[in-house]
């Protein structure tokens, strides 16, 4: 994958897999370097994966060790449940959307290795969406 191999922090690729004009274009952005209290290092990326004729797209974090091979993932469901950066081991989110209004200035630690899983606060604090740690592709 370019984006693992080039290791440009924040830079997007997009591609149209489905060669159809009315189709949003699958991204893959690559995020970084996240490394453990135990030392082991992962790179992590966000993909949005748009799928056949029907246009519809799977969003995830996908983890890679260090070798660029496959390791990990949390499905989120929509892009915008996709961080926007990575800062200090965490993903961090800059900002709201009009469906959650409470992820801006979320951070998910990788300090403690991958966690199992990953809480995005929505309407407040307390209510949002929990995604889970999934070694299948």
């Amino acid at each position: 994958m370019k984006a693992l191999v080039d290791n440009v922090i924040g830079k997007e690729y997009q591609y149209n897999f489905v060669e159809r004009t009315d189709c949003n274009n699958s991204r893959i952005k690559y995020l970084g370097t996240v490394t453990t209290i135990k030392n082991k290092k992962f790179k992590l990326v966000n993909s949005f994966f748009v799928l056949g004729q029907s246009c519809r797209g799977i969003s995830r974090i996908v983890v890679y060790d260090m070798n660029n091979k496959y390791v990990g993932n949390y499905h989120v469901g929509m892009p915008g449940n996709l961080p926007d950066t990575l800062i200090n081991n965490n993903l961090i989110y800059l900002k709201n959307d009009d469906n959650c209004k409470a992820k801006k200035g979320t951070k998910i630690s990788f300090e403690q290795g991958l966690p199992e899983s990953i809480f995005i606060p929505c309407s407040n604090l307390d209510t949002g969406d929990l995604y889970t740690y999934s070694s299948e592709e």
